[in-house]
């Protein structure tokens, strides 16, 4: 996509677009899953703090991460083979920023009913799988919270989780925006302005909302902000 965006000859080859559809949406897949992992880590956290250490070993987050990639990648892998089994007549022009899955169904001249099955069902099964173990683990942390007596430790368990919490509204609330939002307000230059925070936004402030908890991190914003009330 970036290499795209710099040509001036802004063309890509069938085999290029599938691959980056595959890698789209693998990667897209994979977050899905992590987030769950790490809803997982935060009821483990807050609701069985003594057990953490014990439960959340090394070995046990490396085999979350790695499910996470081979449950993505399977993912996407289903619905690139399904890319395969189009054919497209032409005219093979794309108004978008890369590749994506809806964008090249529109350019075939097959009958694309199987393939919106499939993405359909699979889609859902991985957004709906992933939502139902946050909300439940999310669940019981709330309840975990109202638990504690004093305010204090109160916002302090409830502070470990903002940082997951934001990820996950930012990125299902652009998701979901993106299903169930009615056919007749969708147009392609708002799937554009979508795909550019899905893909561009949320990924670059995601590194910022985790650090937001690092106290060094805390401290040079805090400076920051009083150099720049200072200066006004």
């Amino acid at each position: 996509m970036l290499a795209d965006l710099l040509s001036k000859k802004k063309t890509i080859s069938l085999h290029g677009c599938v691959t980056q559809v595959f890698f789209f949406a693998a990667i897209g897949s994979t977050e899905f899953f992590l987030l769950a992992a790490m809803a997982f880590d935060r009821y483990m956290a807050v609701c069985n703090p003594l057990l953490y250490t014990v439960t959340m070993t090394i070995r046990l987050c490396m085999h979350l991460v790695a499910g996470s990639y081979v449950g993505g990648f399977l993912h996407s892998l289903i619905h690139a083979g399904c890319l395969h089994r189009l054919t497209f007549c032409g005219p093979d022009i794309m108004n978008h920023f890369f590749c994506d899955y809806p964008v090249l169904l529109k350019l075939s001249c097959t009958d694309i009913s199987i393939n919106d099955l499939v993405r359909f069902v699979f889609a859902s099964l991985v957004v709906l799988s992933s939502l139902i173990v946050i909300l439940i683990t999310y669940a019981f942390i709330i309840l975990s919270i109202l638990k504690i007596r004093t305010t204090a430790k109160r916002w302090r368990a409830a502070s470990t989780c903002i940082s997951h919490f934001t990820c996950v509204f930012l990125f299902y609330g652009t998701v979901l925006f993106m299903e169930l939002r009615p056919n007749s307000s969708s147009s392609e230059e708002q799937d554009k302005v979508v795909a550019v925070i899905s893909t561009v936004v949320i990924p670059a402030l995601n590194p910022l909302i985790y650090s937001l908890r690092n106290q060094e991190m805390k401290e040079t914003v805090q400076k920051m902000y009083r150099k720049i009330s200072h200066h006004w």
